[in-house]
């Protein structure tokens, strides 16, 4: 049996002549040997072909028009010349060393750069394995396609990840990461592949078809960097995002129980890991040439949306990506997946084949779905869509849906870009403590948390039912635990910051509605202002950096949350210092949030209720949840922060106005609603406005939306003694007055 291997330089050829001494090797670079090359092959007989000549893999991403030439020649032209020269009798079998990065890449569209010649590449290479079966299919000469995954080795390698990652361990090259290391891949030593190859030589009876050559099970590059050690690399995160496959591992059943090499051992060689085991994942789906995409895309991110989500979820289906109109939401993610906008949909399914589209916005207008399908339905197998609002029997608004009519158009504001990757370098592999976690803000934060690189994220709260359903909702996310416990709990809360080895703390535990504080005084001291402290003691202690969430009725207070929750802020800069980062942030009403005004309005609403205003011309500082939960992550980044930070609310927004447009909302689904608007006055402690500066200058940040206040501060020792008087003391009008003559400079 004779082996004649073409494509002398190739790394693959290297280690198969190491294995085989015998072999005859021919380069493919010159082509005016292609004639002395058939006869030698036509002179032998059971030959073995072995094709490993192409274009050099460390060339590809450099490759210009200047190159084409060249780069055909070695890559396709050489294989066709020599195979009208051969007569294909004597030949035993034909092996092509093709490639992974065929796979999911043919297009329908090119709108797009061709990213580092990927379509150059995969392309050529399926000309290449369509010639090789033209060729094998008419001579009736077995071949084998082996499409090769990521191939790496130790030192001898210029194109490999792994081999480039190998080599900079622990020095000070440079290497440029794309799409921040998130794509897993399947990672093959090439001694294996040479293994595989003198497998498929010896087989009989040998299947003409493709095999995938990899370990079968993938590994994510940025986890592979950061358990070896991300302080051992000289990693550059590059901006630039590449149109790749997200996961691709081999599928490689065929093999049995074949043992590969491990990563793990390649890297133990240059550190200090011992028995260790990389983050692998497994291969759910076939590979194919053109990407498919069987999972579902939810067209709508609200409460429809979220809820088509749960269902698909409990019958084990799998959800693609969102689609949402709202450029807000866009480039986001909801439970782990993307929101896209409708021209990402329309792109995406030009290049792929997508199966199944479930349109979840009920209020939707005949009009505006119609619009929908007919824009897909040459795109998308299957459209779907749920019941629209106008032909349910229960017409309601809801808050989720809400997201729907645009929040941001209500309060007049111009939606805001959110972009998570601003966080990578302060969150990275942090620990991250959520006080109040099962609330609006804390709940809200925890799920904004889940896009950052953060490595684990804690819920603590008081409130067992509201602790379970947000448990319940987030129940996929291993890096999220949830605990139940009082912010008074002093011990618990040091045990759990030492136990879950807590980086950072946001403390936005508190009792917050001002009609039931007005009447429950010590209540709302007790969980304001002592609750506050015992969590900077413990956050102290533990020298873990805090920020606590404060409310613009802190500003001059007329309430007693207002009275409670300025201290806290009090009490918060003392113990902020060079040594000890405790941060405040401010501002005023979350749009929708649990215990405001607004679900009160929707529910008087929904069920024809007279609407209750405290006073037509009272006005608020509103803000999204998600605006508000965004910069509070962005609070973060700000450094020697030595008094309090207020967020951007905007101009203040008349409650009135909002309520009409909620009125507008109900009589887009229900056009025979009326409604009678109720003036009560306003109650014990409100204002007719807010405020969300004490004094009126404040300074700059390096974020145009976060500003620093130039608020009264105070001596720790006054500071002290209020905490001291106020815990001494059991009557609820002394405590007031005590916290009302700490502050009354302020006034």
């Amino acid at each position: 049996m004779n082996t004649i291997i073409i494509g002398k330089e190739s790394l693959l050829t290297k280690y198969l002549y190491k294995n085989n001494k015998n072999a005859i090797i021919f380069s493919a670079r010159d082509h005016l040997k292609i004639p002395d090359i058939a006869k030698f092959i036509n002179s032998k007989k059971n030959v073995n072909l072995i094709l490993n000549n192409f274009y050099p893999s460390s060339l590809i991403n450099n490759i210009t028009s200047k190159d084409y030439e060249k780069f055909y020649n070695q890559s396709i032209l050489f294989n066709a010349k020599l195979f009208t020269r051969l007569k294909g009798k004597n030949i035993n079998k034909i092996i092509y060393s093709s490639s992974s990065s065929v796979y999911n890449s043919i297009q329908k569209d090119y709108q797009y750069v061709d990213s580092n010649n990927k379509n150059l590449y995969s392309s050529t290479k399926i000309a290449v394995e369509n010639l090789i079966y033209n060729f094998s299919s008419k001579n009736n000469i077995p071949f084998l396609i082996m499409r090769i995954f990521n191939m790496y080795s130790n030192n001898d390698d210029k194109f490999s990840i792994i081999s480039k990652l190998y080599k900079i361990i622990n020095t000070k090259n440079e290497l440029k990461l794309f799409n921040n290391g998130e794509n897993v891949r399947d990672f093959i030593h090439v001694k294996d592949v040479v293994k595989l190859i003198n497998f498929f030589i010896k087989k009989k009876n040998l299947e003409k078809t493709v095999y995938d050559i990899g370990v079968g099970k993938g590994t994510k590059l940025i986890d592979l960097i950061n358990e070896i050690g991300s302080k051992k690399f000289n990693i550059k995160k590059s901006k630039k995002i590449l149109n790749e496959t997200i996961i691709s591992i081999a599928n490689n059943s065929y093999l049995g129980a074949f043992k590969f090499r491990k990563l793990e051992g390649l890297f133990s060689k240059k550190t200090t890991l011992k028995n260790k085991t990389f983050t692998n994942y497994a291969q759910d789906s076939s590979n194919i040439l053109q990407d498919i995409i069987d999972d579902y895309i939810i067209y709508g991110t609200g409460n429809a949306g979220k809820q088509v989500f749960d269902r698909l979820s409990t019958q084990n289906q799998k959800i693609y990506c969102f689609v949402d109109d709202d450029y807000s939401k866009q480039k986001s993610m909801l439970y782990g997946k993307r929101v896209i906008s409708s021209k990402e949909l329309v792109y995406l399914s030009k290049i792929k084949i997508i199966k199944n589209l479930i349109i979840a916005i009920p209020s939707l207008n005949q009009v505006k779905l119609r619009k929908i399908r007919e824009t897909f339905s040459p795109y998308i197998n299957d459209i779907s869509h749920i019941p629209l609002k106008k032909i349910l029997k229960n017409e309601i608004i809801s808050l989720s849906d809400l997201d729907t009519y645009d929040t941001n158009e209500i309060l007049g504001k111009k939606p805001k870009t959110i972009n998570f990757k601003v966080f990578n370098k302060e969150l990275i592999n942090k620990n991250i403590l959520i006080t109040g976690a099962a609330g609006s803000i804390g709940s809200q934060l925890l799920r904004q948390l889940l896009n950052t690189n953060a490595k684990k994220i804690i819920g603590y709260d008081n409130s067992e039912i509201d602790l379970f359903n947000l448990k319940n909702e987030l129940k996929d996310f291993k890096k999220i635990k949830m605990y139940l416990g009082d912010i008074l709990d002093t011990k618990l809360l040091d045990y759990l910051i030492k136990k879950e080895k807590i980086d950072l703390v946001f403390h936005a535990a508190a009792y917050k509605h001002v009609g039931i504080l007005q009447e429950n005084i010590n209540s709302a001291i007790r969980n304001n202002i002592f609750g506050t402290q015992s969590v900077l003691l413990s956050a102290k202690k533990n020298n873990v950096p805090i920020v606590t969430i404060s409310t613009d009725k802190a500003v001059k207070p007329t309430s007693i949350l207002g009275l409670t929750k300025r201290i806290s802020e009090i009490i918060s800069l003392k113990y902020n210092n060079k040594k000890f980062s405790s941060k405040v942030v401010r501002f005023g009403n979350v749009f929708g949030s649990v215990g405001s005004a607004v679900p009160t309005f929707i529910s008087q609403i929904n069920n024809r209720m007279p609407i209750t205003i405290t006073h037509r011309n009272v006005k608020r500082y509103f803000m999204t949840l998600n605006d508000a939960c965004f910069l509070l992550l962005w609070s973060v980044k700000i450094t020697n922060a030595n008094n309090v930070l207020v967020l951007n609310m905007g101009k203040p927004i008349k409650i009135l106005d909002i309520i009409n447009s909620l009125i507008d909302i109900k009589k887009k689904v229900d056009p025979n609603y009326s409604f009678v608007i109720k003036t009560i006055g306003l109650q014990k402690g409100e204002k007719m406005n807010e405020l969300l500066t004490i004094v009126k200058n404040t300074k700059k940040t390096k974020n145009i939306d976060i500003s620093l206040t130039n608020d009264p501060m105070y001596d720790d020792y006054k500071i002290d003694d209020l905490i001291l008087n106020l815990k001494k003391n059991n009557d609820p009008n002394i405590a007031k007055k005590l916290m009302v003559d700490f502050l009354i400079k302020e006034f």
